[in-house]
Parts: structure tokens; sequence; C-alpha cells
């Protein structure tokens, strides 16, 4: 298994892996695509890991990098679903951390749904902390 920053020939694949998790839909149709995970793989405000086993993407974390407010986001990690429970999410987000440490970040933040608690469970032994409960709206247009 191998941890590394994602690059462009990565993409197709990790759109494929992402748009398999209904847990990250905001709607059943809702899907990413290639020009979203394109526009992030240059991007010095994103960073993208990726896990791999046999040249084939199992596991993606993709974030948002604050450099001048020195933070992190972790908008997305996924797993395909035959590598859960193997300790691929914990490999993802220590390299994220170890960048975020080595840019002295102050904190890493991420959001999850209120029904996953599953991921609730694994963030807390993680040593992350829950912050304020928000509403999340949206606006079809």
């Amino acid at each position: 298994m191998k941890i590394r920053t994602a690059n462009k020939k990565d993409i197709k694949e990790i759109v494929k892996l992402i748009n398999s998790a209904e847990e990250l839909r905001e709607t059943k149709k809702s899907k990413h695509d290639i020009k979203y995970i394109s526009s992030h793989i240059n991007n010095p405000m994103h960073q993208i890991y990726i896990c791999e086993e046999n040249n084939k993407i199992i596991g993606v974390l993709t974030a948002e990098v604050w450099k001048d407010k020195k933070y992190g986001f972790v908008s997305n990690i996924i797993m395909n679903k035959k590598f859960r429970k193997k300790g691929i999410g914990s490999l993802l987000f220590n390299k994220f951390e170890k960048y975020c440490k080595a840019k002295k970040f102050r904190k890493i933040t991420f959001l999850t749904k209120i029904s996953n608690k599953k991921m609730q469970k694994w963030s807390e032994k993680k040593g992350y902390k829950k912050g304020d409960s928000f509403y999340f709206y949206k606006k079809d247009l």
C-alpha cells in the first residue's frame, strides 16, 4: 500500500471512487465530475492524497488548505468498499496531518453527517472533538 499526492493521470479513477460513495452525495443524483477534480489537482489551495495498491486507487482524501488562516479542511475521504476498516482512512489522515504540521497550521476541520456514527466514533478515537452543530442550507438553481 502506498500513499501519495494525486496527479492528473489519477483524475478519472478518483472521480469514479468518489462517485461510488453514496454517503458523500448531497442527493442521489448529485455526482462529482472530471472538471471538479481537475480543478483541484494543481491548485495550491487543495491537497488530494490517494492510497493505492497494485497501481489501483483504493482510497482518496481531498482537502482545502487555508495557508493564510493556518488550517486545513478535509472535504472528502472515501475508500473502496472492499478496503474499508483496514486503516486506510488513518493513513490518509496521517499524511494530511503531517502536511499541516509542516506548514505550522493551527487546526484541521471537517464535517460529517449526524447520521454517520461510524465516522464520528473514528474521529473521536483519532483525537478530533465535536464542534458546534450547524444546519446545512441549500437552494437548487
